[in-house]
């Protein structure tokens, strides 16, 4: 069976625009942080809402918000972020550990009391006038949701405070990358196939 041209264009457009509309997809992330310091010999540390290392302080953040349709969710708002840091004097001499672990819960895994858990290490060392926080790479986890399927990237911007600032907000940005789960796709062969008789009749008229 053949097609005009213009047939097919109309077929070609609502592929694409299907096509769209699937990598569209939004994603909500939820989820709290927490954290520690600690130095050598200690090799880790507990994470709790609130922590402290002589003068400087950190205190939980909370987010709850959708990615872009393009995939990207910043945090760090006043309300979306993943904590924030206060130095009140410089002291003392920092040279250590931050552990920041971040707990999602969303997405849902299953079973739905499972969450995603981030853990990312940061080396804490003297700045200027004040203290600095370098984090290790990003991570990088898989996630399922009703209808999609894909990975989603964490990762945290580094932090330069001092004691003349006010708290700095521990910043990061969500990047994921989505795909439709197999009953999605077999819906959207089905709508595609669904044209066809469209497609047929447009050409009757065409012709």
């Amino acid at each position: 069976m053949k097609f005009s041209p213009r047939v097919m264009g109309v077929l070609a457009a609502s592929l694409v625009g299907a096509s769209s509309q699937l990598g569209a997809q939004q994603v909500r992330f939820a989820g709290a942080t927490y954290g520690c310091f600690y130095d050598a010999p200690a090799t880790t540390c507990t994470p709790t809402n609130t922590a402290s290392d002589f003068f400087l302080t950190f205190t939980q953040g909370t987010f709850d918000a959708l990615t872009s349709p393009s995939g990207f969710l910043g945090l760090g708002g006043t309300t979306n972020n993943l904590g924030s840091m206060a130095l009140t004097s410089s002291s003392a001499t920092y040279t250590g550990k931050f552990l920041l672990e971040v707990l999602f819960s969303l997405p849902t895994l299953t079973p739905s009391s499972a969450v995603y858990t981030a853990a990312l290490l940061g080396d804490v060392y003297q700045g200027s006038g004040g203290v600095n926080i370098s984090f290790s790479s990003p991570q990088t986890f898989a996630f399922n949701g009703p209808d999609y399927t894909g990975t989603f990237t964490l990762s945290v911007n580094n932090i330069a405070i001092n004691p003349n600032n006010s708290p700095q907000v521990v910043s990061g940005f969500i990047t994921t990358s989505v795909a439709p789960e197999p009953g999605t796709t077999a819906l959207f062969a089905t709508g595609l196939m669904g044209l066809i008789p469209m497609v047929r009749m447009k050409r009757r008229k065409l012709g």
